[in-house]
């Protein structure tokens, strides 16, 4: 197998990226980030123009670097993770913010809960019914 140019990997990244637009248009990708020494923070411009920080202690990895070494963030070629290739840490931003603010529980609390105790409560009858009844196949 041939290896690939620099130049070619970088054309393919575009491709890439531009696909990962067109396919995940309501996605935020990370388009810019800093580290901020005066707070300690990483801040992060998504795609949909949203500002996100975070204490960088957060990120494993980074409590024995220095402030130069936390400024050379670089971001991953998706959008989706921040890296520090000196020090070998990296984070995926959404994860880490899914994580953060502990959005399971709020969608269950704003948005419903996918189980309730009614759901439950159907779900064992169904099954002392014998269960779900079996999808017939197409043509039946």
């Amino acid at each position: 197998m041939a290896s690939l140019t620099l130049e070619e990997i970088e054309a393919e990244i575009d491709v890439i990226q531009e696909r990962m637009r067109s396919e995940h248009p309501g996605e935020p990708r990370v388009v810019a980030a800093r580290y901020d020494p005066a707070t300690s923070r990483v801040l992060v411009e998504l795609s949909n123009g949203c500002l996100f920080g975070f204490p960088v202690w957060m990120v494993p990895g980074t409590s024995r670097a220095t402030p130069d070494e936390l400024e050379r963030i670089e971001l991953e070629p998706f959008g989706e993770a921040v890296i520090w290739s000196d020090i070998n840490a990296d984070v995926h931003v959404t994860g880490l913010m899914l994580s953060v603010l502990n959005v399971k529980t709020w969608a269950a609390k704003y948005m419903g809960s996918i189980t309730s105790p009614a759901k439950a409560e159907a779900s064992r009858e169904n099954g002392k019914k014998g269960g779900r009844p079996r999808k017939r196949a197409t043509g039946e």
